[in-house]
């Protein structure tokens, strides 16, 4: 902060919170922020319901309580003409709720404001040895989610209910939270973010499945295409494809390399292939405490690739009105290479 020129950060409930003092909470519409100068010590503007709750997982000890009724506004003022007065720069949560944002602006009308992510961004994308043993966590159970899914009956079930099945198999597995699964069948696949419904799988559906869960905070994202009862000549090619393309961007991923070159990477195999205009988003984003985080691997997003960090590798060919195909796996930046945090097959799964 102090080389950047940041008086203060403020944070409300989020990944950041969590990441910089251990307490995970969901927003709500009580005031509840962490507020930390670039020296001295942080302290915390808490609801008293939770004051316990914080100084039980929380490191950070000085705890300034407000009970229902109170104006916690003037008690946030107070923290801050304590903790850094008449701060410059002022970084807050990149999500916070304009009800916090709004008279946090009032009671420091001076301060210029930026999105904390320009600094804790840099910080959270380079995974910790802790953090890494999470996300294999998270990972494994995913690979254990679609090894034991694709033992199950596919023909006549609808998407939801293949998605109730995924779900509840992480949660027996020991997910803490089922994070999302989409599943998406038929026609439905060639919308890489379907939003999975009714529709009955057929003989000869290619069917997405994309879905994770959290472990210690840290979440899982998988995507694996699987074909009922047979696979036509039209699919097996695209799925070779999306297979080879997928490969390129694992093995191009290492230490040096630009977030933007896998991306270019991998579109190249599917370009080659005459199916560019197919290719509807980018390679890949990073994982963490959040689904979709920075490094993101795409076009334009020159981060130079450092051990540690975590992101997913997906490319996809979607066919309108026919279906899709995506792989994906995450992988995480080692001191020489890429290490995969998903293990399970990538060959072409045909699912009764």
């Amino acid at each position: 902060m102090q080389t950047n020129g940041i008086d203060l950060l403020v944070l409300f409930p989020s990944p950041n919170l969590y990441y910089l003092t251990g307490f995970m909470e969901n927003p709500g519409e009580r005031v509840l922020m962490l507020i930390l100068p670039a020296s001295g010590e942080p302290c915390m503007v808490v609801p008293q319901m939770y004051k316990t709750h914080i100084g039980h997982d929380a490191w950070v000890s000085d705890l300034r309580a407000w009970k229902d009724g109170d104006d916690p506004v003037s008690l946030l003022k107070q923290a801050i003409d304590e903790k850094a007065p008449n701060p410059k720069k002022v970084l807050v949560d990149d999500q916070m709720w304009s009800l916090f944002f709004l008279p946090l602006q009032q009671v420091i009308p001076g301060a210029k404001f930026d999105v904390a992510s320009s600094l804790l961004g840099q910080l959270r994308m380079r995974k910790d040895a802790a953090e890494i043993d999470l996300l294999k966590s998270a990972g494994k159970m995913a690979d254990q989610t679609f090894e034991w899914i694709i033992t199950q009956p596919f023909e006549g079930s609808t998407e939801n209910e293949i998605a109730n099945l995924l779900s509840a198999k992480m949660t027996e597995l020991g997910g803490e939270e089922v994070a999302f699964t989409i599943v998406a069948s038929g026609p439905n696949g060639a919308m890489p973010h379907h939003n999975t419904g009714s529709r009955k799988i057929e003989r000869g559906d290619v069917i997405v499945m994309d879905f994770g869960c959290r472990v210690g905070g840290y979440y899982s994202d998988i995507t694996r295409t699987v074909i009922c009862g047979e696979a036509s000549e039209e699919v097996k090619k695209v799925y070779e494809i999306v297979k080879q393309a997928q490969a390129a961007g694992v093995n191009a991923s290492k230490p040096g390399a630009t977030c933007e070159s896998i991306d270019q990477v991998t579109r190249a195999v599917i370009d080659e292939a005459d199916y560019a205009k197919e290719f509807l988003h980018r390679t890949g984003h990073g994982l963490g405490l959040e689904l979709h985080e920075p490094p993101y691997i795409v076009t334009g997003d020159k981060t130079i690739l450092e051990p540690g960090m975590t992101f997913s590798v997906e490319p996809g060919i979607y066919i309108d009105q026919k279906f899709g195909i995506r792989i994906e796996d995450i992988v995480t930046i080692t001191n020489d290479g890429v290490m995969p945090l998903n293990q399970c097959t990538h060959e072409m799964q045909i699912v009764k």
